[in-house]
């Protein structure tokens, strides 16, 4: 079996930061499953929730803010004032940590939407292409047709659906 990291080492460290990636990379983790949402500029960040509040000291929500606002924001004093330099990261920052042997599993959140004419999805891809990371990476969602446009877009590169029959 695989031990995947859920949003990293998210018991030691605030969910879906820096810290908690490399935390999981410490405990020698096969992967580290991440949530991603678009930004108001289109740039794929890293982060579980439609709004800031939960896990932040942000208010509002991602899509409704840039990039370069939302990578100043306070990611990780709600866990513990010992992370209190965490932002929130975007996917990009991510691939460098690919080198240590780790995967990735990027769940693409079921509700993000594009505001140009590339899909949400294709802009994901594209950052992990751009990374030459896809053989690394595995991409999920709650939203399976999300799923087919990535296997439309390549078949080799790894997918999951996720189905939570509780919620769906």
């Amino acid at each position: 079996p695989l031990i995947i990291a859920h949003r990293g080492f998210s018991d030691e460290a605030p969910e879906n930061s820096m810290a908690a990636f490399h935390r999981a990379i410490e405990a020698r983790c096969d992967m580290i499953e991440l949530d991603v949402r678009l930004s108001a500029d289109n740039v794929p960040i890293v982060f579980h929730d439609r709004r800031l509040q939960r896990t932040s000291n942000g208010s509002g929500l991602i899509s409704e803010k840039h990039s370069r606002q939302l990578t100043t924001i306070d990611n990780g004093s709600w866990f513990s004032p010992k992370f209190s330099k965490e932002r929130i990261p975007e996917l990009k920052d991510i691939f460098p940590l690919l080198k240590k042997n780790i995967r990735l599993n990027i769940e693409i959140k079921p509700d993000i939407v594009s505001t140009n004419d590339i899909s949400a999805v294709e802009l994901v891809v594209a950052e992990a292409e751009k990374a030459k990371v896809l053989s690394k990476v595995m991409f999920t969602s709650f939203n399976h047709q999300m799923i087919k446009e990535i296997n439309d877009i390549d078949e080799s590169i790894i997918t999951g659906v996720i189905y939570n029959p509780i919620t769906h």
